[in-house]
């Protein structure tokens, strides 16, 4: 079952559409009504109407945000690839360089060269 990927993005547009259409209103009342008591009135009956719009456009875009964000993770990863075997098998035979060189070797580096003694025999 495959959906056009128009239906799975959210509608921004909308969105934004609201938001100016608040702030036009605002903007309108900022202009023609005196300060006072019923300025006040109608700026915040415009926000209590136009907020709930917002609400039910996140509640109807939610499930597309969430792909979105999904598809946004998944192009960041990107595939998991894993080395070649011979690549992985070449670095457990190598030698250390720091022997040659009289550097400190640590006691982890001696288990890992044990280990991969045992191994060869």
């Amino acid at each position: 079952m495959t959906q056009e990927p128009s239906l799975t993005k959210p509608t921004w547009w909308l969105l934004y559409a609201i938001g100016l259409l608040m702030l036009s209103l605002l903007a309108l009342i900022a202009a023609l009504v005196d300060a006072g008591t019923g300025r006040t009135i109608l700026e915040v009956a415009v926000v209590v109407l136009v907020v709930p719009w917002m609400m039910v456009w996140v509640r109807c875009n939610r499930v597309a945000m969430e792909l979105e964000d999904w598809r946004a993770h998944s192009r960041r990863r990107g595939p998991a690839v894993a080395p070649p075997s011979g690549t992985s098998h070449e670095t457990l035979r190598a030698k250390d360089d720091r022997a040659a060189m009289n550097a400190p070797v640590k006691s982890a580096d001696r288990r890992r060269s044990a280990i991969s003694a045992s191994r060869s025999l």
